[in-house]
């Protein structure tokens, strides 16, 4: 309480009155930032009163069909200070600044996967306004899954746990994949680790987890969180709600297999 007193003292004779001053406090909101610091739950989080606004916000987007560059960027902001929490997010705002780039004086016409990224928004802030921080730590994997894909088939095995499971690709998922010349591998190994988290998330939840696989498409998408492919971004959009909603910290490692070994 001295050293607080002191400290308003000398900022009130150098002429900078602290109007707010809070604290010493285990759970603090800084202000301007509409995020807070929980150091006894260990966690960053969005208090109520924050949450409530940008969740309206986007709800109101859902119904828009055309916006001006400014209102894009307003709409990037505020989601700026939930991706502070939502740190899987963060790819959707920078997709939101590209678009309003393209606005200037004008009206810009809202393509459907701008109503994609918005319903993502509002799930990852239905399902966890907090994140814990050890996502602003150096990462150290406590998991291990190694995921493989071939033409037939997804498999995916945890050395940590000793789980495992094998699945065998529909002709939908096959037909989902293909392309013009070649079937997309990077699509079937993406789904690999989407079903490997999902059966994996509900026993490992707040583990930092390590992805192996052997495709580097795939390798570079989980990365940076996102891919330009419509189909893989999706995956990775479903691979991202998972991970926010059990506060799983993922990365990938891509390895590549000798040929000359088989």
């Amino acid at each position: 309480m001295a050293a607080r007193d002191c400290i308003i003292d000398v900022c009130d004779a150098l002429g900078l009155p602290i109007a707010k001053f809070e604290g010493p406090a285990p759970s603090l909101v800084f202000v301007g930032t509409c995020t807070g610091i929980d150091t006894t739950l260990m966690r960053a989080f969005i208090p109520p009163e924050h949450v409530a606004y940008p969740i309206e916000l986007l709800h109101t987007w859902m119904h828009k069909k055309l916006a001006r560059e400014r209102e894009i960027q307003s709409l990037a902001g505020q989601l700026s200070f939930a991706a502070r929490v939502v740190r899987w997010g963060r790819p959707h705002i920078a997709d939101l600044f590209a678009l309003a780039s393209r606005g200037r004086a004008r009206h810009v016409r809202l393509p459907p996967a701008l109503r994609i990224s918005l319903r993502w928004w509002l799930a990852a802030l239905a399902a966890s306004p907090w994140c814990s921080l050890r996502e602003f730590a150096p990462f150290t994997p406590t998991v291990t899954v190694e995921t493989d894909a071939s033409s037939t088939g997804i498999g995916a095995y945890s050395p940590t746990s000793g789980h495992w499971f094998s699945h065998t690709l529909t002709k939908g998922e096959l037909e989902s994949a293909h392309r013009t010349k070649a079937r997309c591998m990077g699509e079937l190994e993406l789904r690999g680790v989407a079903m490997a988290i999902t059966t994996f998330a509900h026993t490992r939840a707040g583990c930092m987890i390590l992805c192996i696989t052997d495709n580097a498409e795939a390798d570079i998408a989980l990365n940076k969180k996102s891919s330009r492919m419509p189909k893989m971004r999706h995956l990775i959009n479903f691979i991202g709600l998972i991970a926010h909603e059990h506060h799983l910290i993922i990365q990938s490692r891509c390895v590549k297999r000798d040929l000359s070994l088989r």
